[in-house]
């Protein structure tokens, strides 16, 4: 009488609970990828503020209108406080020498 090495079994209902129990892992792996994704997404809708966007502009040469003065060089009132107006709309932030210097700006009217 010969042995065989391999014990095999042709039903299906053998093999039911090694089928749902890999069904069973990739339902919670399949869970918990979508709550990360969840997750992730609403910390950056809540961190997708324009204004923590901010670049300093003495720090960085970056193409932007304020840079060395010529945005707010010599306005006069009306040119200062358009100029705010626009930066209000477009959520620009002005830098710290812009702010100055539109300030300087506004109360040459004065």
């Amino acid at each position: 009488m010969q042995m065989s090495l391999y014990l095999q079994s042709n039903e299906l209902s053998e093999d039911v609970w090694w089928i749902l129990g890999a069904l069973i892992v990739l339902a919670v792996v399949f869970y918990l990828t979508k709550r990360a994704q969840n997750t992730q997404r609403a910390k950056e809708v809540k961190t997708n503020d324009p204004r923590q966007n901010v670049v300093n502009d003495t720090s960085y040469n970056i193409n932007q209108d304020g840079i060395d003065g010529h945005r707010s060089e010599n306005m006069s009132p009306d040119e200062a406080r358009r100029t705010i107006d626009d930066m209000k709309e477009t959520g620009h932030i002005a830098s710290d020498e812009e702010f100055r210097d539109l300030n300087d700006d506004l109360r040459k009217e004065k």
